[in-house]
């Protein structure tokens, strides 16, 4: 499982390089979407120790929120 604080600052360096609209939403969706990273990772919860599982879901809303507030 990918660590989730390294998919929010390879998705911050990303938004920072970018300054088309369409392309900050592409590239939102890439983190956040339906299929985004993110979301990749709360699927595969059920494999985690339930001490992991309680860590990340305390901390998804607030890597969420990161990039949600960087992408604006």
């Amino acid at each position: 499982m990918e660590n989730p604080d390294t998919i929010v600052e390879q998705a911050l360096a990303q938004f920072s390089g970018i300054t088309d609209a369409a392309q900050l939403d592409q590239a939102k969706a890439r983190y956040l979407g339906k299929s985004g990273a993110l979301t990749a990772l709360l699927k595969t919860l059920g494999k985690l120790s339930p001490e992991e599982r309680e860590a990340m879901l305390k901390k998804h809303p607030e890597l969420k929120e990161k990039l949600g507030e960087a992408g604006k």
